[in-house]
């Protein structure tokens, strides 16, 4: 394999694993979102666990 060979199969490794990465930031990103809307609708939540939520839910849509 030449270096050039070489230097296309590395970028494209490394391409596949930015995707991948991004695709396990947006998931966790969902997760976090799925379990603080739970929060936020349980009427069993304390006033701390939902303001906690509610300042998650910001920062994550803040970011986006």
């Amino acid at each position: 394999m030449t270096s050039a060979e070489k230097a296309v199969e590395t970028r494209k490794r490394n391409e596949e694993a930015r995707k991948q990465k991004e695709r396990d930031k947006v998931e966790v990103r969902e997760k976090m979102k799925d379990a603080c809307l739970r929060v936020l609708d349980d009427p069993k939540a304390s006033s701390s666990d939902r303001i906690k939520a509610v300042e998650i839910l910001h920062d994550l849509t803040k970011g986006a």
